[in-house]
């Protein structure tokens, strides 16, 4: 399990950048966001074998997409060491104004 303090710093950090993301600015707002999720939070969650990704689901009826947090549980060792990452090329595409 992960300690409380390391939890409830990562989810307000994260919420507080995810909070400046303005429309027609997501690039510019969430490249910093993923590479601090992999430089910095999923090495340290990583030894309590959970990972934290930013993902872009489906776009609602009124066609504005969602971008939200995945939390995933790393199954073995292997990934666990590895670090293996979810394929994040959505997010970097040219988002639609």
């Amino acid at each position: 399990s992960i300690p409380q303090p390391i939890w409830y710093r990562l989810v307000a950090g994260l919420n507080a950048q995810l909070r400046l993301a303005r429309r027609g600015h997501l690039r510019t707002t969430f490249n910093p966001v993923i590479r601090w999720l992999e430089t910095h939070a999923n090495r340290i969650l990583r030894v309590h074998g959970v990972r934290v990704d930013l993902m872009r689901f489906q776009p609602s009826a009124s066609g504005y997409c969602q971008f939200g947090l995945v939390v995933c549980a790393l199954e073995d060792e292997s990934s666990r060491s590895s670090g293996q990452a979810p394929d994040r090329t959505l997010l970097l595409q040219k988002q639609p104004r």
